[in-house]
């Protein structure tokens, strides 16, 4: 594998994870809650914010932030991070199709 396959490989790995929950980044009950609150449902929702605007919301404080800012550097994220366009799938897909669904009943 070239240089540039390797390069087109992971942008379609990072066009995965933005559509992917926040849940698989384990986070405490707390932090959840957190999350919640801020509506945070996907690590693309997540990236998107910035330690600001965590803060401004009810019962985040440093411990929280950092248990969040730990929790992405494991898997490479950080506040603010590009991913591919908005609303494209690395697969040609969009988030709700079938196939990218939960429950593919």
């Amino acid at each position: 594998m070239n240089k540039e396959e390797k390069t087109k490989l992971i942008e379609e790995v990072k066009g995965i994870f933005e559509y992917m929950s926040v849940d698989i980044l384990e986070f405490s009950i707390r932090t959840g809650h957190i999350l919640e609150m801020a509506k945070v449902k996907t690590l693309g929702d997540l990236t998107r914010k910035n330690e600001e605007q965590f803060l401004k919301i009810y019962g985040c404080g440093r411990r929280t932030l950092n248990e969040i800012k730990y929790q992405m550097e494991r898997y490479g994220l950080s506040f603010g991070m590009q991913w591919p366009a908005p609303g494209v799938h690395a697969f040609g897909g969009r988030p709700g199709d079938r196939l990218f669904c939960e429950d593919n009943g």
